[in-house]
């Protein structure tokens, strides 16, 4: 990241896009470590993007935030979600338009919209909780 955005603030162009989750926008209870890290890779995006802002560079950097994403690799691995996923097609379509839109944080899915932005009027508490009951529901009912 750091090697590409000095690159690019050299030339004054260039377009960085990293690739978070809406889980980044929440504390995530039975995957703490998951959301801690996208959470990282959210606060990264927000503060160069400031910097660049501040610089009046004309260097994109953004995040693609998407919610559950059904790939081969997660019916290869026999990953659960506990919500609906969305296709890896339209993901990299809303990533690939966001991007030259130039937005900061690319949302695909309404639903993940919703999340995200309600999450920021939810207690820490009461949203902890309701994260945390959302990652149960992808538990094996067997267990």
């Amino acid at each position: 990241f750091k090697l590409f955005l000095c690159d690019f603030r050299k030339n004054n162009k260039g377009y960085i896009l990293n690739v978070a989750s809406a889980a980044g926008f929440m504390p995530g209870p039975y995957m703490a470590a998951y959301y801690s890290s996208k959470n990282y890779v959210v606060q990264l995006t927000r503060a160069v993007r400031e910097e660049l802002r501040l610089e009046g560079s004309k260097v994109y950097v953004g995040a693609l935030c998407p919610g559950p994403v059904e790939t081969e690799f997660n019916r290869t691995a026999g990953v659960k979600f506990g919500l609906s996923g969305i296709s890896s097609e339209y993901t990299a379509e809303c990533a690939v338009n966001g991007m030259i839109k130039r937005k900061g944080f690319i949302v695909p899915s309404l639903m993940m919209k919703a999340a995200v932005t309600g999450a920021q009027f939810v207690p820490g508490e009461i949203l902890v909780r309701m994260t945390g009951v959302i990652q149960k529901m992808k538990g094996d009912k067997d267990e």
